[in-house]
């Protein structure tokens, strides 16, 4: 499990990443307690990993992730979360952890491309 820190616009926020091996890929499930109240609903999150750290990462992500950006809710009453959301990352499991590679989740293009929360995946 990895924590997810919540970046300075979405402050109070927490997040944790599930990994799971699936054979040459990996599943990565995000579990995030809420986004700000002004990003749009439903609520679209785009998620990418970096080479590198939060605090230091390349300005190209690795990896897009963003087949599907709906955030799933964990309530249907739930109008600022929790979210959960599922992605498929085409690097074994190993590779993922041991390669210094950070995970970055943003809102989207419509909210500003602003990261909410970022975690290093090891």
């Amino acid at each position: 499990m990895v924590t997810l820190q919540a970046g300075a616009r979405n402050a109070g926020e927490t997040g944790q990443a599930v990994m799971a091996a699936e054979g040459s890929t990996t599943a990565l499930t995000l579990f995030l307690s809420g986004v700000p109240p002004w990003v749009v609903r439903p609520v679209q999150l785009y998620t990418f990993i970096y080479s590198g750290s939060c605090a230091e990462h390349g300005a190209t992500p690795m990896f897009a992730l963003n087949d599907i950006v709906q955030a799933g809710l964990f309530s249907n009453n739930a109008l600022f979360g929790p979210f959960t959301v599922k992605k498929s990352v085409p690097l074994q499991l190993n590779a993922l952890r041991t390669g210094g590679y950070a995970v970055v989740v943003r809102a989207s293009p419509a909210d500003g491309n602003i990261d909410l929360f970022c975690g290093e995946l090891n």
